[in-house]
């Protein structure tokens, strides 16, 4: 990235910041993550998915904070991304492996088990819910 493109994201985040939300917010939070500042992508992406309540939003949101390193933010913003789209099966995949990582495998093995009564499973969800003990419904 060259200096002007970065004075000038520099120049966004702090008008955005002074402004509050904006019309700018998406593409404003895509260029960030774009150029490596994952925690202020994850701070635009979430003042913008607080606003538009979509799932592309909080799936934006989820994908800033998790290549942050902040594994508690992306997994509230996939379980937002559950709450609004149950039938989509990355999120619950996504939740299922921060818990597993985190040795919590009731509360993964209980997931995996909604996950597959709300969604059409994919090949990683059912590799999850066998590794769980948890059959298909």
């Amino acid at each position: 990235m060259s200096d002007t493109d970065a004075t000038s994201l520099d120049a966004r985040i702090v008008r955005f910041r002074s402004q509050g939300r904006t019309d700018d917010a998406a593409p404003l939070a895509r260029a960030l993550l774009d150029a490596g500042r994952f925690r202020e992508a994850a701070e635009v992406g979430e003042a913008h998915a607080e606003d538009a309540q979509t799932f592309e939003a909080w799936q934006f949101v989820a994908e800033a904070r998790r290549s942050d390193a902040d594994v508690v933010g992306a997994q509230r913003a996939w379980l937002r991304c559950i709450r609004i789209r149950p039938e989509v099966e990355g999120p619950y995949v996504a939740v299922i492996d921060g818990l597993l990582a985190r040795d919590d495998r009731e509360r993964a093995k209980k997931l995996a088990e909604r996950a597959l009564s709300s969604c059409p499973p994919s090949a990683a969800l059912r590799e999850r819910a066998a590794a769980l003990g948890v059959g298909p419904t």
